[in-house]
């Protein structure tokens, strides 16, 4: 379970993944970009309607450059019985037509021991400069499938940075845990009610980007759920434009294929 929710730490954030044709000229960039203010979310996180995490999100974009970190802290009646503590980090550049990820890292405790990954990019080719414990029973991601992928983090910059820039969501990227590759496609925005339930306290229509995700590659060996981890799974992110921060994500939702749907709440934020 606990390895469903360090991967579920940036989804709380944003959608996957999304490609992006070339930001607009330095004259029509986002106020929002230019103030570069330093923005800390705080989510609530839900399976079968219980709250089993928490996530703390800080992130800085500017128009050239980007920085953002993550911490999940196992909470509710789930906390008596696993304990967890991720902390995930990313910083990078935007290039012209694409993100360039420059660093990724991250470790704490999960699955009953302390892990740890540290990821490093060169002309957009990652490499896996740590992986403790190495996991001998998961299937190796292949070198030439990495070319051009995105850490989970740097991904959830390229869709704030998207849609900060262009207003839209859709496009294609493919995303590098330093474990497995998932295949994203995204689409939108369009206007949508934020659904009730789970304590939601920004409510009414907002911005939403809806995606499709397909884990490619970096499978456990031998497992019986393959089929299961390999098929289309669907969620969706609605965006207030109206609060201080700009584009925050106030709900996110998808569906885990074991863990069924999970749901991010935003509980509240800061800016800085």
């Amino acid at each position: 379970m606990t390895s469903s929710f360090r991967y579920c730490a940036f989804l709380t954030v944003t959608a996957l993944a999304v490609s992006a044709p070339a930001p607009r000229a330095a004259a029509t960039v986002a106020p929002a970009l230019e103030a570069s203010r330093q923005v800390e979310a705080a989510y609530r996180i839900y399976v079968h309607g219980f709250n089993v995490a928490h996530v703390l999100v800080k992130y800085r974009l500017t128009p050239i450059h980007y920085n953002i970190s993550t911490d999940v802290d196992a909470s509710g009646l789930i906390s008596l019985f696993l304990r967890m503590k991720i902390q995930s980090a990313a910083e990078g550049a935007f290039s012209t037509d694409w993100v360039a990820p420059h660093r990724f890292e991250s470790g704490g405790y999960s699955r009953g021991a302390e892990r740890h990954i540290l990821l490093t990019y060169q002309d957009g080719q990652p490499d896996i400069a740590d992986l403790t414990p190495r996991e001998a029973d998961r299937e190796t991601v292949p070198k030439q499938a990495l070319k051009g992928t995105l850490d989970t983090l740097s991904a959830v910059a390229m869709l704030q940075h998207r849609m900060l820039m262009t207003q839209t969501c859709n496009g294609a990227a493919n995303v590098f845990d330093g474990l497995r590759l998932t295949e994203m496609q995204v689409k939108g925005p369009i206007m949508a009610d934020v659904p009730k339930g789970n304590r939601q306290r920004y409510a009414g229509k907002m911005l939403r980007c809806d995606f499709i995700g397909r884990q490619i590659a970096g499978f456990m060996r031998e497992t019986p759920n393959r089929a299961l981890f390999s098929a289309p799974y669907p969620g969706a992110a609605w965006f207030d434009t109206g609060l201080a921060a700009p584009l925050i994500v106030v709900r996110f939702e998808f569906h885990h294929p074991k863990l069924g749907k999970i749901i991010a709440v935003l509980d509240h934020y800061s800016t800085s």
